[in-house]
C-alpha cells in the first residue's frame, strides 16, 4: 500500500540534494534489518509499486536471509527511495525513526497497544510539510483498515495472526 501511495505523493519518494528536490525514478521500498549481529542495514525491494503482495513477501524473506548471512549486495543496501522500519515484534509502542540518506520519509511500525498499533513518520521539511504527510498517513490508515475487514463486517484480530510480518 505504501508503494502505491507513493505514486500519489511523489514528494515522499524524493530527497534533497544540492539545494533542490530530486525525485526517484523508481519506487524502491527499503526494509530496515537489525539482528544485533550484522548491524542496522536497509535492504531494498525494487519497483514495489508493480509487484503483488506475495512477490513483496518473497522479496522480504529473501532479503532477510541475505541479511542474516551478511550477503546483501551494495545495490541492495543503497537503492531505497523510501524506508520502513518495523519494531512491531519488539512491543515498542512509539519511537521516532531517522530519515535515511537519499530519502525524505521513513515510516516506523510500532508494537501493539490497546489492540492496535501506531505508525510513526519522520520526514524532511525541505521536501514536504505536515499537511501532505498527514494526508499520506490518512490514506495509508484507510487502506490498512480496509485490509483488516472481512465481508465489510468483522475485523481481523491482530492477536489471531500466525505471521507477524504479513499478518496472515
Amino acid at each position: 500500500e505504501v508503494s502505491r501511495l507513493l505514486l500519489k505523493y511523489p514528494n515522499m519518494n524524493s530527497f534533497f540534494y544540492s539545494n533542490k528536490r530530486m525525485i526517484h525514478k523508481n519506487i524502491n521500498i527499503g526494509i530496515a534489518y537489525d539482528n544485533g549481529i550484522n548491524g542496522l542495514k536497509v535492504a531494498s525491494i525494487n519497483n514495489t509499486d508493480s509487484k503483488d503482495l506475495n512477490s513483496i513477501e518473497e522479496d522480504i524473506s529473501e532479503l532477510s536471509i541475505k541479511y542474516n548471512e551478511n550477503k546483501l549486495s551494495l545495490e541492495e543496501i543503497s537503492s531505497a527511495s523510501f524506508t520502513i522500519t518495523d519494531l512491531f515484534a519488539s512491543g515498542v509502542c512509539n519511537f521516532h525513526p531517522l530519515v535515511n540518506i537519499n530519502n525524505s520519509v521513513i515510516l516506523g511500525i510500532c508494537g501493539l497497544n490497546n489492540g492496535g498499533f501506531n505508525i510513526e513518520v519522520s520526514f524532511d521539511h525541505r521536501i514536504s510539510n505536515g499537511l501532505e504527510v498527514s494526508k499520506f498517513l490518512n490514506d495509508l490508515k484507510y487502506r490498512l483498515e480496509a485490509r483488516f475487514l472481512i465481508d465489510n463486517k468483522r475485523e481481523v484480530s491482530l492477536n489471531n495472526t500466525s505471521c507477524i510480518k504479513c499478518l496472515r
